[in-house]
Parts: structure tokens; C-alpha cells; sequence
């Protein structure tokens, strides 16, 4: 693997393990008889965006895999988020090329942290210019809402619960825009022209509640000059629920990112 492939796949890495994106061995899970049912996609679309603005706590797990010039990126995580309070706690399991890694990130308030072997222990990066609170994983389901037409193609049991089953129309420019805000100060890490194409996004949304519990995006993308394969799936779960989100203590020592970078 060159220098230049490592670099672009740590970078790539680090954007999807913000969070931002940003679950293991994650399928559409075990289902019963899917119907169509007779609903307004629209008024779906509204509701579920008056629904996800109240959730204060929540549990995410996501599962990423990538393929960039014939190297491959997964990473599996799990965690939970505290919205009200600006906190998130993950933990995450990844392979870039063959190599596996574990890691921890925390986000507290506009600081993230991460630890792994990858990064050399403990590291922390200022993500002011991510808009990280505004940008994360649940808030994303918002945003592809927000911009996007939404089709109600069934109804189904997952994982014990009702779910409507849509398919959301969302063009390239839209998930270049998303990809350009989540890059922010680390941008210079990847093309400055990366772009998108066949992006397809499902989600299932609950019949009860209106929240999203499950997300799958995929696409493919060109990364200077080169292509690769993107698919993100993500599982929303607790909502509402306590949670004790304490940053350890060793972290607080935590050596910048630039620092890893220039070295």
C-alpha cells in the first residue's frame, strides 16, 4: 500500500469515525411478512423530523465498509449520545488494508478524543469547524430528511418493532455538500473534487414513534482519480434513556492530532 493510499484511507477513516456520519455485522434484520402500506410519504417525512427533535439520549451502532483502489476500510462501533449535554461515548473496530485496530473516541463538548494503536495512544482534535452537534449521526438522518423525497415502500417487524421501510431520493450534490461539511479542518487530507454518484439511502422508521432506528447509504465516489465504494448502515436505538458519558482520565493528557499528522 503507498504512502499517499495510507494517508488518504487514515483520513477517510478519521472523518468516518467522527461523529458525523457516523454498527457489528449489521443487516436489515430478521423480518416478517412485508406490506405496503398506505402512507403519505410526505407527512412521514414531516412527522419523523418533528419526532427526532425531541430524542435527547440515544444508542448508535454503525457499520462502514469501503473500497478505495483496491484497498479496503471497515470499521464496526457502538456507542451512545448524550445531544442535550454534548457528549458521546463509541467504541470501534476497524481494518484499513488488512491492518486491525480497536478504538475509543469521546466527544465532549467541541473536543474529540481518540484512542488507538493506529494513532499512537491518546489524541485529541478541536472540531469547532465540523459542527459537530449540529452534524452528528443522529442529526444526519435529519439533514438526509430534510433534503430528500421520501418513498414508503413497506411495513415490517425488525428487531421486535414496526417500522415503515422508505427508499429516500437524494441526488449527488446533496451528499457532496454533506461529505465537504464533515471534513472540515482535515479537508486537505482528501481530494478537493470528490464526487458522488448512485447514492441510494433506506431507512426504516418506526410505525409508533416516527424515529429513525435504521439507516443504510451507499454510493460510490471518486477519490483523486481514484474509485471506491461507500455503505454506511446505522441503528438507532434507548432513546430517552440515561446515560453516563465520563471522558477517562488518561485522555485528558491526550497530544493533539496535528501533532500526529506532522510526525
Amino acid at each position: 500500500m503507498s504512502a499517499q493510499t495510507k494517508s488518504v484511507l487514515l483520513a477517510l477513516l478519521l472523518v468516518l469515525t467522527l461523529p458525523l456520519a457516523g454498527c457489528a455485522g449489521l443487516t436489515d434484520g430478521d423480518t416478517d411478512d412485508d406490506t405496503t402500506p398506505d402512507v403519505d410519504g410526505e407527512q412521514l417525512r414531516a412527522d419523523s423530523l418533528d419526532a427526532m427533535a425531541s430524542v435527547e439520549t440515544v444508542r448508535v451502532t454503525q457499520e462502514v465498509t469501503m473500497d478505495l483502489g483496491g484497498e479496503s476500510v471497515t470499521s464496526t462501533s457502538d456507542g451512545v449520545m448524550d445531544l442535550e449535554a454534548e457528549k458521546l461515548r463509541f467504541t470501534t473496530s476497524s481494518s484499513i488494508a488488512g491492518t486491525d485496530f480497536e478504538q475509543e473516541q469521546y466527544l465532549i463538548g467541541d473536543t474529540m478524543y481518540l484512542r488507538s494503536e493506529a494513532l499512537d495512544g491518546w489524541v485529541k482534535q478541536n472540531v469547532s469547524g465540523f459542527n459537530a452537534w449540529g452534524n452528528n449521526q443522529f442529526a444526519q438522518q435529519q439533514r438526509l430528511l430534510e433534503n430528500a423525497t421520501l418513498d414508503v415502500t413497506g411495513q415490517q417487524t425488525v428487531d421486535g418493532n414496526e417500522v415503515y421501510v422508505t427508499k429516500l431520493d437524494i441526488d449527488g450534490e446533496m451528499l457532496t455538500a454533506l461529505a465537504n461539511e464533515q471534513a472540515g479542518d482535515i479537508s486537505d487530507q482528501l481530494a478537493p473534487d470528490v464526487s458522488f454518484n448512485n447514492a441510494s439511502v433506506t431507512q426504516h422508521i418506526d410505525v409508533e414513534t416516527n424515529r429513525v432506528r435504521y439507516t443504510k447509504l451507499q454510493y460510490s465516489l471518486t477519490v483523486r482519480g481514484q474509485d471506491a465504494t461507500f455503505t454506511l448502515e446505522q441503528r438507532f436505538s434507548e432513546f430517552n434513556e440515561p446515560v453516563d458519558i465520563e471522558l477517562p482520565e488518561e485522555a485528558k493528557s491526550a497530544k493533539s492530532i496535528e501533532e500526529t499528522y506532522s510526525n
